[in-house]
């Protein structure tokens, strides 16, 4: 389940949780907010202003540090984190999703249909 709403301050804030039971979930999270100084809002409230992001890591062999910004900037993501242990690339989940599904690897479906891509690990490069 998703619940939306806004913390103190007008912060939006967005809740996923996993539960068997929806309506006693919804009555927790509702007091959280209330008892924090924020309020449960409608869906749709506050989801806008988020984006869906992913992580796609590579090991470091796979591509230098330069070779990986160049193709992974040329290729549409947002930004890329090299480190000796290996590459990072953050991204929309569009873009994380398609690249994944390039490589051979599965995109697992989350319960509100996106993709979790942040434990992906891909042993070569593009």
């Amino acid at each position: 389940m998703r619940y939306e709403g806004y913390g103190p301050g007008g912060v939006a804030v967005i809740v996923e949780v996993l539960t068997d039971n929806r309506n006693r979930t919804a009555g927790e999270v509702r007091a959280t907010f209330t008892k924090n100084g924020g309020n449960l809002a409608e869906t749709g409230a506050v989801s806008f202003m988020f984006n869906h992001v992913g992580v796609v890591e590579y090991e470091a062999k796979a591509a230098s540090a330069d070779a990986m910004l160049e193709a992974a900037i040329d290729a549409g993501a947002e930004d890329v984190v090299s480190t000796a242990d290996g590459h990072e690339i953050y991204t929309t989940v569009d873009f994380a999703r398609q690249r994944h599904q390039d490589a051979g690897g599965e995109v697992r479906r989350t319960p509100q249909g996106g993709a979790d891509l942040e434990t992906a690990k891909l042993g070569r490069g593009r």
